[in-house]
């Protein structure tokens, strides 16, 4: 379900956009299609939260413990000496 009136009316101008661009005569079933379109609009979203969800407790579970994040790049210290080998 949208979660308001601007979600609702992106999907349905998203829904209108793709059957304006298809051939009525080409749909055998042109209710069928609709609730087809529509119904990918409105699934979509959540599909796209939900994988990003799992991908974030996926992360989170891999890293090492007591670390929610990635490793971030730090500064390397200066080595002693003059640096040559």
């Amino acid at each position: 379900m949208p979660g308001s009136a601007a979600d609702a009316e992106d999907v349905l101008q998203e829904s209108y956009l793709r059957w304006s661009a298809v051939d009525p005569a080409a749909v055998e079933h042109p209710r069928a299609y609709l609730v087809r379109v529509v119904t990918r609009h409105l699934v979509r979203p959540m599909i796209t939260r939900s994988f990003h969800s799992i991908l974030d407790a996926a992360g989170a579970a891999l890293a090492p413990h007591g670390q929610a994040e990635p490793d971030k790049p730090t500064a390397h210290a200066p080595m002693s000496g003059d640096g040559r080998r």
